[in-house]
């Protein structure tokens, strides 16, 4: 153990010479910093293994992090021990991950850290895991999912996220208000982004196989979900697109038919509140 901190203390060197070179830190505060990383080391490297000593050695390391960009905000000079320090932490998540991978906030941490810093195969890999170690965590879908369709503008990906977590977690109520905000965004997000806005044709196809799988999602959480809140925040989602008309109809209907005793369902004013009335008479 001794001689794996050791190690690692030496490689610390050149860092503490930039510091100091570039007077980011004096003296005093290299030796503290030192005294510091070595007894995370030791901590870490010693035969029994405590999460939270990983996450004391993070912590600190956050910290010196921030305290070096303030130092270093007005300097043009390069400066790679900041670099290195980012690489530490990520370091010391991976091995965190791996040691306690039942510990699903610790991954979480490291996604948003790895967001943060833009490290994003890494991203891509912390995601993978997640889902593997937690599968039945709704959580970890959804942020997969809001990762690859805003981060990556891969909506296909998205939208597989999304079907492989109600595979496995089918009434779960969150997945499914997404899968439906994904797929009317991404038809929104081509018309928008067609620079040929004389393609009526295609744009009218997208939102008829838009309204088409909505229709098929809606058809299978009628069979699970009774909450009538969940499609309540459906349509308030939907009432802002106008090609998603026929799903909206639907939605209401079912509405009315199942649940028209709950008082919920006539405070909303509900879209299409007319359509359902004239379809339940």
């Amino acid at each position: 153990m001794a001689e794996t901190v050791q190690k690692n203390m030496e490689l610390m060197v050149k860092e503490m010479r930039q510091f100091r070179d570039l007077k980011i830190l004096n003296d005093e505060e290299i030796k503290e910093l030192l005294r510091r990383r070595k007894h995370y080391e030791y901590k870490i490297n010693g035969i029994t293994k405590n999460l939270n000593d990983y996450l004391d050695y993070i912590k600190y390391e956050y910290a010196l992090l921030k305290l070096i960009k303030i130092r270093r905000a007005n300097s043009k000079d390069k400066c790679s021990g900041e670099r290195k320090i980012i690489t530490r932490i990520k370091r010391l998540y991976e091995v965190a991950v791996m040691r306690f991978p039942q510990h699903l906030q610790v991954s979480l941490d490291y996604f948003k850290f790895c967001k943060e810093v833009k490290f994003l195969s890494e991203v891509r890999s912390i995601l993978s895991k997640m889902i593997k170690n937690h599968p039945k965590k709704e959580e970890v879908w959804l942020i997969t999912s809001q990762f690859y369709f805003k981060d990556l503008k891969d909506t296909k990906f998205a939208l597989k996220t999304l079907r492989k977590g109600l595979a496995i977690l089918k009434n779960s109520k969150l997945l499914f208000k997404e899968i439906f905000k994904v797929e009317v965004l991404d038809v929104v997000n081509k018309q928008s982004s067609d620079v040929n806005k004389e393609n009526d044709e295609e744009e009218n196809e997208n939102e008829k196989m838009c309204v088409k799988k909505l229709l098929l999602y809606f058809e299978e959480m009628k069979k699970l979900i009774e909450d009538i809140d969940v499609y309540m925040e459906i349509l308030q989602f939907l009432k802002d697109y106008k090609f998603t008309l026929p799903v909206q109809k639907s939605i209401v209907h079912h509405l009315y038919c199942n649940y028209s005793e709950e008082l919920a369902v006539w405070n909303a004013g509900v879209p299409c509140y007319d359509i359902a009335y004239k379809m339940t008479e």
